[in-house]
């Protein structure tokens, strides 16, 4: 049955919207950092090639389109949260200086990308990479195995060992006012 959301046939372009994401990335990238000098025919050729190779490297596209909407998941979160402390009277400043200054407030946005950067390569490689491995885990999936490590008895003993010390540090260190 055809509907006005039914987006099938867009799947079937995701290597080309890769490509021009990466591209239009890259390129304004390049230009707003002038890594290179003002060369901007060379900068189009390097976005170019790096466009291209994210369209035709197997398993490229689907990395791209993963990574695609939990990035601007985020970074929609992120001016709500600045819009939010403006209209409250915060200023941006005072928002930054909140998450530990410039140098620490970077990397309440590195740390997610790289987790959202490590998912979306686990969900275009994992499974090949499994099977490649030849372990006897490979019939019950990627995803499943993940999980599984993920919320072992073990694996949450540790994290709750962590935080504990991570807390336990902090109050330690603190200086007393």
């Amino acid at each position: 049955m055809a509907t006005v959301f039914d987006i099938s046939l867009v799947e079937q372009f995701s290597p080309v919207l890769a490509f021009l994401l990466v591209f239009v990335i890259v390129y304004g990238v390049l230009l707003t950092t002038k890594i290179f000098g003002d060369n901007k025919g060379f900068y189009a050729i390097i976005a170019f090639v790096l466009g291209l190779l994210s369209g035709l490297v197997p398993g490229g596209a689907t990395v791209i389109v993963s990574m695609a909407p939990w990035i601007v998941l985020m970074m929609l979160f992120l001016v709500f949260m600045f819009a939010l402390t403006i209209f409250a009277g915060i200023s941006q400043e005072d928002v930054v200086m909140m998450f530990g200054g410039k140098q620490v407030a970077g990397w309440f946005i590195i740390i997610p990308l790289l987790i959202i950067m490590i998912a979306a390569l686990s969900n275009a490689f994992g499974q090949q990479l499994l099977e490649e491995g030849g372990s006897g885990e490979a019939a019950s999936g990627f995803r499943q195995n993940i999980t599984n490590a993920l919320f072992s008895k073990q694996i949450i003993g540790l994290v709750i060992i962590f935080v504990i010390a991570a807390m336990t540090i902090r109050i330690i260190t603190e200086s007393p006012k």
